[in-house]
Parts: C-alpha cells; structure tokens; sequence
C-alpha cells in the first residue's frame, strides 16, 4: 500500500503559493541560523571565513532570498579579493 510518504513529489507539481511558502519558511529557518552566528567570537567566525559584519547584513536580508546562501558568497567573493590583493 502506499502513503503519503511514499509519494515523492517534484516541487512544480505544487502551486506557486506553496512552493513560496515553503521557500520562505526555509529563508526564515536559514535567517534564524545565521542569527546565532552573530553570538559566536571573533575568532571563531574568522576560522568560519566570515566577518561579523556579513553575518549582521546576512540575517538582515529579506526572506525573499537564502542569507546562509547570500553570506557564503558574500565571504568567498571578499576572500578572493583579500587574496589578489597580497
């Protein structure tokens, strides 16, 4: 017999408003993690390759777009730059 945990469904086989929704909830979820980092030492995000400044701008994004993506490519981009420079 099969369940309804069975079932994989692709995400276009919902409605937009429920592919947002769910989108939204996971920016949200994202949003409430990087918020955390903001509690963590200077240190420890410098070993994570972040700046306590992108994380403040990371969880002040819209839930429109991912922060926890935003911040990853935020840092990467600053690295690189950091490291043509020396």
């Amino acid at each position: 017999m099969t369940t309804v945990e069975h079932v994989r469904h692709h995400e276009s086989d919902h409605p937009w408003f429920i592919r947002a929704a769910a989108r939204w909830l996971s920016n949200w979820r994202a949003r409430r993690q990087i918020r955390k980092l903001s509690d963590y030492e200077t240190r420890i995000l410098n070993d994570m390759g972040v700046t306590r400044d992108e994380v403040k701008w990371a969880a002040k994004l819209p839930l429109s777009v991912n922060p926890a993506w935003e911040l990853r490519n935020r840092s990467r981009t600053r690295r690189v730059v950091e490291s043509s420079i020396r």
